[in-house]
């Protein structure tokens, strides 16, 4: 009927937890059931995998009186993976240490298109910037010609740009039924000035 390797991973030990500004920014608390019955396999270094990517971080667990809390580590994951207010999340202890954690938005109740998505590999910089091809990818192709100075002198500025004493110029026209107005400014080392 159904898969076993789905209905062994429904078994496994989890917790849910709410994030929040006030009490989650730099530390999330495991809840007291959850340790009460599971505290023993906790080890002091564990990680989160999130679904996007399946990289996991090392978070550091510490064990006070107040609770076990995961503290060193948490404020990244929490950056890096964008929580905000109220996300809801779901911890399943895969392994003594490893979580596996899903992230549910309140508002929707369905966990956010980005988590669903891999945007990151394993050897990611966490950078959301396209890989772009650099000069140094770059390789000429055998059609291409170098320039000459023909071609500098075959060049036409656009029309509006005027060159004035080697900075150039705009010329902006405004026009109404009634009236026309001209703005004309040169560009001087990045700023604008009307002539």
């Amino acid at each position: 009927m159904g898969d076993i390797g789905a209905l062994a991973y429904l078994r496994l030990p989890s917790f849910m937890k709410r994030f929040s500004e006030d009490h989650s920014m730099d530390e999330l608390r495991v809840p007291p059931e959850f340790v009460a019955t599971h505290g023993d396999e906790l080890p002091f270094d564990c990680r989160l995998v999130m679904s996007r990517g399946g990289r996991g971080w090392p978070v550091r667990l510490l064990k006070i009186a107040s609770g076990c809390h995961f503290r060193v580590g948490w404020p990244e994951f929490r950056i890096i993976n964008r929580i905000v207010q109220d996300d809801v999340f779901v911890f399943t202890m895969v392994q003594p240490g490893i979580f596996h954690v899903k992230r549910f938005k309140t508002r929707t109740g369905c966990p956010p298109v980005s988590d669903l998505t891999s945007v990151m590999d394993e050897d990611s910089d966490h950078s959301y910037a396209p890989d772009v091809d650099t000069s140094d990818d770059y390789h000429p192709s055998e059609t291409e010609n170098e320039s000459s100075e023909e071609d500098d002198e075959e060049y036409a500025p656009e029309q509006g740009v005027v060159d004035v004493d080697g900075c150039p110029t705009f010329v902006y026209r405004l026009t109404s039924p009634t009236s026309i107005v001209v703005w004309r400014f040169r560009l001087l080392f990045g700023a604008a000035t009307f002539v």
